[in-house]
């Protein structure tokens, strides 16, 4: 009864979430054979589904718990990174994402086969991020403290959280 009532207090949490984005794509299928031309696992391609990662991941959670959750960070002005947008609404999440040309959104894809997770593969670039961008990262950041009972960092490695930022 006690988590109930903890529970219940998350919906008037304001929690300010900065950092590194990316998308977790998964493609979902089975091996049921092995390939002729060389002793690899054919995946036999189902279904596959979006969702947000690193930092995103954490919004996620908070959003799922009722917290009123915003959101602060950079992706690509490609379409990982609309998606990742658009993952941030539909979680119920206010973002602030810096879009920015010739930085391509990070994306970890999984492919799984049953219960195995076959091989992950990796999209991403280290690009610092730009330092004319960063008067608008700490503007957004500034504005959205105020505002905030808790700001969670969080860091990646990615580049939006430096000395600088």
């Amino acid at each position: 009864m006690i988590y109930e009532n903890i529970i219940n207090k998350f919906s008037s949490l304001r929690v300010l979430v900065v950092g590194d984005i990316m998308l977790d794509s998964f493609m979902y299928g089975e091996v049921k054979r092995i390939s002729p031309e060389a002793p690899v696992p054919v995946f036999d391609y189902k279904r596959s589904k979006d969702m947000l990662g690193g930092a995103g991941n954490v919004v996620a959670n908070l959003c799922a718990l009722g917290v009123k959750t915003t959101f602060i960070g950079v992706v690509g002005a490609d379409e990982n990174g609309r998606k990742i947008s658009s993952l941030l609404r539909n979680c119920g999440a206010t973002s602030h994402l810096l879009k920015l040309k010739n930085y391509p959104t990070i994306v970890k894809k999984r492919i799984i086969a049953g219960n195995t997770h076959l091989i992950r593969i990796d999209t991403e670039e280290k690009f610092p991020i730009p330092e004319e961008i960063i008067p608008r990262i700490k503007k957004s950041v500034k504005s959205a403290v105020s505002s905030a009972d808790i700001v969670l960092l969080s860091d990646y490695s990615k580049g939006l959280l430096t000395n600088d930022t």
